[in-house]
């Protein structure tokens, strides 16, 4: 036994000696261990979130910074030439009275159905960027003729195919393209004014039913509804078109204009007894800018209040000044005016 004590007095020394103690360990209670789940959580996800935002800016940066295909002479002009060729050759087929519709696949709903030369344009797109410059400006060409004349954009595409297609081949046989192009606008000139010696005038209504009968593919029903449209409105009239839940087209003759937007407040419906104002004779005052000072109309309020004339101001915005000031006139009998 003394033995076992002086082997234990001796651990026991060697214990305060070098700093060892025996200590017996605690788990951590419940609230410390709640907490250091949460901190583990949120380190985790701080650590995720920062991973996936390095990763689409890695994404971003790769998109944004594209190498871009530097290239010279024939081998670009020949680049250029296959995609108007592409567009060309699509939009030729429906060409002329025998011409053919082109389906074209929509990314959302079903196919359309078309035979319309800027509108099969516009919807081609090639994978090669050299050729899809081409395809661009093959649109380019067809939507200036679409915004200029509203047809012929099939034969705008044709001869661009072609005058391009012939002059690339002069410029690859180391031709000078400057008089090239010179020759070009020349010979449009001439050509233009030659067309312009045999043309004949629209003067009656068969001639106008004859160009809509030919426009609508040799359809003489729908022909003849545009030509009765067009003599009845003459050509500076104002013509919508509207899809028709029935299968028989129809034309429907409207008096006046309508615009999406109606009167700007209802105190102006005061003493009207319904919900719209009808003036006879009414004097219309038209601007497409805002009305934002009541002095910049007040003399033309003054002239229409003296003679008991209604008057009809149609602008793009009004501001609370001039809308306050002309309801409480209206409210007052002062004047008859809608906006």
């Amino acid at each position: 036994m003394k033995r076992i004590h002086i082997l234990l007095l001796v651990i026991f020394l060697l214990c305060l000696r070098y700093g060892y103690s025996i200590k017996k360990k605690r788990s951590p209670n419940n609230k410390n261990r709640l907490f250091i789940n949460k901190r583990l959580k949120y380190i985790n996800s701080k650590i995720i979130s920062r991973r996936k935002e390095n990763y689409v800016k890695m994404k971003m940066t790769e998109n944004k910074v594209k190498g871009k295909d530097i290239i010279y002479g024939n081998e670009c002009r020949n680049e250029l030439l296959k995609g108007i060729l592409t567009v060309s050759d699509v939009v030729k087929l429906t060409l002329g009275p025998r011409g053919r519709n082109v389906l074209l696949e929509k990314e959302y709903g079903s196919p359309l159905i078309i035979n319309d030369g800027v509108t099969i344009a516009k919807n081609i797109s090639l994978k090669d960027r050299k050729k899809n410059n081409g395809v661009k400006l093959m649109q380019e060409s067809t939507n200036i003729s679409n915004d200029k004349a509203g047809d012929g954009t099939s034969s705008t595409a044709l001869m661009t195919a072609t005058i391009t297609k012939k002059g690339i081949e002069q410029v690859n046989r180391n031709h000078n393209p400057i008089p090239i192009q010179r020759g070009i606008q020349l010979a449009s000139k001439m050509i233009i004014e030659k067309i312009k010696s045999l043309s004949t005038p629209i003067k009656t209504y068969k001639d106008i039913l004859n160009i809509a009968t030919i426009a609508s593919n040799n359809d003489v029903h729908m022909g003849q509804i545009i030509a009765n449209a067009y003599d009845k409105l003459g050509k500076n009239a104002a013509i919508i078109l509207d899809d028709n839940a029935d299968i028989n087209d129809k034309l429907e003759f409207t008096e006046g204009y309508n615009f999406d937007r109606g009167i700007i407040n209802p105190y102006l419906l005061y003493n009207e007894n319904k919900d719209y104002i009808e003036y006879s004779n009414v004097s219309t005052l038209i601007t497409d800018q805002n009305i934002d000072n009541i002095q910049s109309i007040l003399p033309i309020l003054e002239i229409f209040a003296k003679n008991k004339q209604p008057l009809c101001i149609i602008a793009d915005d009004f501001s609370n000044e001039v809308l306050q000031t002309l309801i409480i006139n209206k409210l007052k009998g002062a004047i008859k005016v809608v906006r």
